[in-house]
């Protein structure tokens, strides 16, 4: 019999992560079913199987800014503080277009969706649940099993934003989690739930190892993200990036170390690009554009220490068993810590200053000691993780 499963992801990225994510459920789902198609979860739209893993980085002139119709409303509802009717307005009068996807479930065995974070809010007028919900409303309407796979969830801004989210996984038929801090939002509020439900792990933890180490320690890779929350508060936005110079600064003028400055996102450009033009002395200090793994690949085996906000930047690195120091701005950074046991290694991105002394210390030890067996260690147990994915596939398809 031919099984046909359609798989819902961030397959139209401009973050390597969501591409990587993808790619690796592709692999995994299509080794249970006999067809798979793939449709970018933000657009709704199928993709072809060709599609590379690839993006542009950023540049300020190329990239449209402009607002869409739905978005202006949803903006002046929360202005006007009608917090109910835009939650009403986004999750019922706004409809998410799934015209392909409605045409492929009809004839599939089941629907497929996760990888990443998916159902987060980092604003209170927003509400990411209602565009996860309305493909599982319509898978459920074609009467389709749905497995919700290896998900990020939060953080969230309101009660009804939380609410929302649990609300919509527990329409599935099988969920698995990212990360522990995703699997407690949802059993604190869903404690009931018949759904198998689980903690598994990131499916990028599963990548091969491609990089060669470097031939000295002198080189440092610093990975800088465009935090939209923080552009509400430009106190804040100058304090990041105040943080970055002075690290930076400590880095090539106190340390003699090289410095290259990159993101697996596109966007994350403009900010890299502002800390650069503050840095005073830039003979040590470069940009680096990041276009696909090989390029990551290439920068990874030019550098001995990554120091990274990115999530996805870190776990690709430790798969290369490239040391990390970890910037966080939302909790999935600090869940990646807990799942790699390295709690004492992240530090909050907003206080890079007052952590400045924990920072370089953190990052002076993994460059003087060999931690490489612990973490070779450490990646055979997280990998096992992911066998609980395969099981589920598995069942999925018998």
């Amino acid at each position: 019999m031919k099984l046909k499963a359609v798989l819902v992801s961030f397959f139209d990225s401009n973050n390597i992560g969501d591409l990587l994510i993808s790619d690796a459920l592709y692999k995994n789902v299509s080794n249970h079913f006999n067809e798979v198609i793939k449709i970018d979860y933000l657009k709704g739209t199928r993709i072809a199987n060709t599609s590379e893993l690839s993006i542009d980085p950023y540049h300020p002139q190329t990239v449209n800014k402009n607002k869409s119709k739905k978005t202006i409303i949803s903006e002046k509802l929360a202005e006007l503080k009608l917090t109910p009717l835009n939650y009403f307005y986004l999750s019922t009068i706004r409809k998410y277009p799934l015209t392909e996807f409605e045409e492929e479930i009809k004839d599939a065995d089941a629907l497929i969706i996760g990888g990443g974070n998916m159902i987060f809010d980092i604003f209170e007028r927003t509400l990411a649940a209602a565009q996860f919900e309305s493909y599982v409303d319509t898978a459920k309407k074609h009467k389709k099993k749905v497995y919700a796979i290896s998900l990020g969830i939060g953080p969230f801004q309101t009660n009804y934003q939380e609410k929302k989210a649990i609300k919509a996984l527990s329409k599935c038929d099988y969920v698995t989690f990212r990360d522990e801090k995703s699997y407690n939002i949802y059993k604190k509020n869903n404690s009931q739930t018949n759904a198998p439900v689980h903690v598994t792990v990131d499916p990028v933890f599963s990548m091969p190892k491609r990089r060669e180490f470097p031939k000295d320690n002198h080189t440092i890779g610093i990975n800088i993200i465009n935090n939209p929350e923080y552009h509400q508060d430009k106190r804040i936005y100058n304090k990041v990036v105040d943080g970055y110079v002075l690290l930076i600064k400590e880095l090539t003028e106190g340390q003699n170390k090289q410095v290259k400055l990159f993101s697996t996102e596109t966007r994350d450009y403009e900010v890299i690009q502002e800390v650069y033009d503050r840095i005073e002395q830039k003979d040590c200090v470069s940009i680096v554009e990041i276009h696909n793994v090989s390029e990551l690949m290439n920068l990874y085996s030019d550098i001995s220490i990554l120091i990274a906000a990115r999530m996805h930047a870190m776990i690709i690195a430790y798969t290369q068993l490239l040391p990390v120091v970890g910037l966080s701005w939302q909790p999935k950074v600090e869940a990646m810590f807990d799942i790699i046991g390295e709690p004492e290694s992240y530090f909050d991105l907003t206080k890079i200053q007052e952590s400045f002394d924990s920072i370089l210390t953190v990052a002076s030890d993994k460059l003087t000691n060999d931690h490489t067996s612990e973490m070779i260690q450490k990646l055979e147990e997280i990998r096992l993780k992911e066998q609980l994915n395969t099981d589920i596939l598995k069942e999925l398809s018998k």
